[in-house]
């Protein structure tokens, strides 16, 4: 019987039966075996005890109460950055100049300034993409690149371009507000000269 189609060929021979005979001819008999554990993998060991194992130069950093440690090799590629160049003090005077306080016991380095900034500026030092965030005034993250000795023209191409532009911004209106007094207090000692006059 076909199957719905409009052949007019008989399909029975392709038909499957009920008993297993059938697939005898395309499947043999595969014998089980136990399987073996631990032949490909084998148990997870510490390699070293915790005591022995040694610490890995770790810069400790905290801003704004905000503690952050990382690695000094990711400063290697930013020798010339406040952190890159505190690396390399050895004398507490040289560390005093770039921090703010510094605890001997922990080794731990404090700055004062703004602890957002600052995770922007360690995200583009581990991972190198510095992008601008919405909650972050542009004009005081521009002076935290400042402080930190980071270059805006490390950041992506639209975030450096509205950090720049805001900055120009505030820059400008800074001059027109300097300029406003200027004039307003030109004005004033004019009209106390005409006062002075008059009262003559």
């Amino acid at each position: 019987m076909p199957i719905i189609s409009n052949a007019n060929h008989d399909f029975s021979v392709y038909s499957v039966s009920s008993d297993d005979s059938s697939f005898d001819r395309f499947f043999t008999e595969i014998p089980e075996t136990e399987t073996l554990k631990g032949v490909y993998y084998s148990r997870a060991q510490r390699l070293r005890e915790p005591r022995t194992q040694a610490e890995p130069d770790l810069a400790i950093i905290n801003v704004g109460g905000n503690s952050y440690a990382f690695p000094w090799s990711t400063l290697e590629k930013f020798p010339q950055t406040r952190l890159g160049r505190l690396r390399f003090c050895s004398t507490p005077e040289e560390i005093s100049r770039l921090c703010d306080d510094y605890d001997e016991i922990r080794k731990e380095f404090f700055f004062d300034r703004n602890p957002m900034a600052f995770r922007m500026i360690l995200n583009f030092l581990a991972a190198g993409k510095l992008r601008l965030l919405r909650d972050l005034c542009a004009v005081s993250l521009h002076d935290e690149l400042n402080y930190w000795g980071m270059d805006p023209s490390h950041m992506e191409r639209c975030c450096r371009r509205k950090l720049l532009t805001r900055v120009d911004e505030k820059t400008e209106k800074d001059r027109k507000d300097q300029e406003w007094r200027q004039r307003r207090s030109h004005l004033q000692q004019q009209s106390q000269d005409i006062r002075q006059g008059f009262s003559r």
